[in-house]
């Protein structure tokens, strides 16, 4: 008896032992969730097309993914999909 006395007081010394050390990242993680908690200030980027060019693109794209991928033209899933992006818009800042 007396080992197994040992052992289980050896486990329970390192468990303890084991505590301080998820509780420092841990906390770390928190404080930085804070810091990084913020809107990102985006800044636009170059465009090199024309809104023209862009529209003109956006169609090209558009039609070439109809032809290529198989798409689902479900009444009950487009429905779903409009009340929950009405949801998530009307959640957003700005």
């Amino acid at each position: 008896m007396p080992r197994a006395r040992k052992g289980v007081e050896h486990m329970s010394r390192s468990r303890s032992s084991f505590v301080p050390w998820i509780r420092v990242p841990a906390l770390i993680l928190l404080l930085a969730a804070g810091a990084f908690g913020e809107r990102t200030h985006l800044k636009p980027g170059m465009n090199f097309f024309t809104p023209q060019q862009d529209a003109e693109l956006g169609k090209k794209v558009s039609q070439d993914a109809e032809k290529k991928l198989p798409l689902l033209n479900d009444k009950k899933v487009d429905d779903y999909l409009t009340r929950l992006g009405g949801k998530l818009a009307s959640k957003a800042p700005g």
